[in-house]
């Protein structure tokens, strides 16, 4: 088995969770009310399922957060990757 570049990973790790971010949040942008429906159906009527707010920095912080946290599910997959292919 051949060895992954960590830093590559991580990086498309980032890269996909920030772009699924980015088109989570224009859905939730573009169709606020479908989305509401759909997310309170997912959260099985919970109270808090009205709590939501879309604004610009809700937006961005999701996008980097989902940078940040897909890029450390990328390097650790490497990492285990790397050595799993060790054994």
């Amino acid at each position: 088995m051949e060895k992954l570049n960590e830093k590559a990973t991580a990086i498309a790790g980032g890269l996909v969770a920030a772009i699924l971010h980015a088109l989570g949040g224009l859905l939730f942008w573009g169709a606020p009310n479908q989305m509401m429906a759909a997310s309170r159906m997912m959260m099985y009527n919970m109270a808090y399922a009205n709590q939501f707010e879309v604004s610009s920095t809700n937006f961005l912080g999701g996008i980097i957060g989902g940078f940040i946290i897909g890029a450390i599910v990328g390097y650790m997959f490497a990492l285990f990757y790397n050595w799993a292919a060790k054994k």
